[in-house]
């Protein structure tokens, strides 16, 4: 478990850089014709927290890696907005105890949930690395591209529409179960859950479906022990 500490520590330096969006200021009311500056200086946001952002361990690269594949799976989709959103941090959910995972297959979530066999000590939100390109998602900017989307309580659904239409050209918009995230592209990594040497990645697919990915650690390295994919999580 002293390992995990380290890396915890490591990840929890990079929580401090997650702070402030002091450009939204500048956009008192957000319009169309602000978008491109406001993603300009949205962009310039990220960067500098990514840019401090170091991969110093295993779990660090885990995790960029899957930032990875969900730019690579919107850059090579068609058509693909300009940018790629990420949730300003990640949920770390650290277990002093798990019970045999040798034969487990069942969700970690619902396995945490048996007293004995785990007992949750540290719970914390941290940033994570993003690809060049990348945008982090917080509540101020979320709340921002709300307020540009509504068009009030009796004006025409054209104009949000309209909106939408318009703001889709920088980013993906959906909406479903997971609606805390509707400027975010998928799959996202909702949380992680570590319990010794095992490491669960929570992944929302879609905006209504997820799924989780089991990794043990061995020799520095990540090993996967199994992918739930095929037994995913559906939310009607």
């Amino acid at each position: 478990m002293q390992k995990y500490i380290t890396i915890i520590f490591t990840l929890l330096l990079s929580a401090l850089t997650c702070s402030g969006q002091s450009f939204l200021a500048k956009y008192p009311k957000l319009t169309d014709k602000d978008l491109s500056a406001f993603f300009e200086d949205w962009k310039a946001y990220s960067d500098s927290i990514s840019s401090n952002i170091t991969i110093s361990n295993p779990l660090d690269s885990l995790i960029y890696e899957r930032n990875l594949l969900t730019y690579a799976g919107i850059a090579l989709g068609s058509p693909r907005p300009q940018y790629v959103v990420y949730p300003e941090a990640t949920e770390i959910l650290t277990y002093k105890e798990l019970g045999d995972t040798t034969t487990n297959n069942s969700s970690f979530w619902l396995l945490m949930s048996v007293p004995y066999a785990m007992r949750e000590y540290t719970k914390e939100m941290v940033c994570t690395k993003i690809p060049d390109g990348g945008l982090y998602m917080t509540d101020g900017i979320s709340k921002k591209l709300d307020s540009f989307l509504y068009v009030g309580k009796y004006r025409k659904r054209k104009e949000r529409e309209k909106r939408l239409k318009e703001l889709r050209k920088y980013i993906s918009v959906s909406y479903g179960i997971f609606n805390m995230y509707p400027y975010c592209d998928y799959p996202l990594l909702l949380n992680i859950g570590i319990a010794s040497d095992i490491v669960v990645f929570q992944l929302a697919l879609d905006s209504n479906e997820a799924t989780e990915i089991w990794y043990r650690k061995g020799n520095d390295r990540f090993i996967v022990l199994h992918n739930n994919r095929g037994r995913s999580i559906i939310y009607d």
